[in-house]
């Protein structure tokens, strides 16, 4: 079932953008990189925000942060 209620994405970016930064923290090892990632991240939340469940969508926010990360990992080696 498709979610028809448009995220805050300001809310979220209140909510869950400590663990995001935590979680950027942790796997790139730079604040600049890190912060220039969480903007990356809340983009594709946005454009992702028709498969969040609204009770719960820290899963997929918290997939979405590991796969960007990666993909910045992966695009230096």
């Amino acid at each position: 079932m498709k979610n028809t209620t448009r995220i805050n994405i300001e809310e979220y970016d209140i909510k869950y953008g400590p663990m995001v930064m935590r979680r950027c923290l942790f796997l790139l090892k730079d604040e600049d990189i890190a912060l220039e990632a969480m903007h990356d991240i809340f983009v594709k939340v946005l454009k992702n925000e028709n498969k969040l469940k609204l009770d719960y969508p820290s899963s997929l926010i918290y997939k979405i942060t590991t796969n960007v990360c990666l993909d910045i990992i992966n695009s230096k080696e």
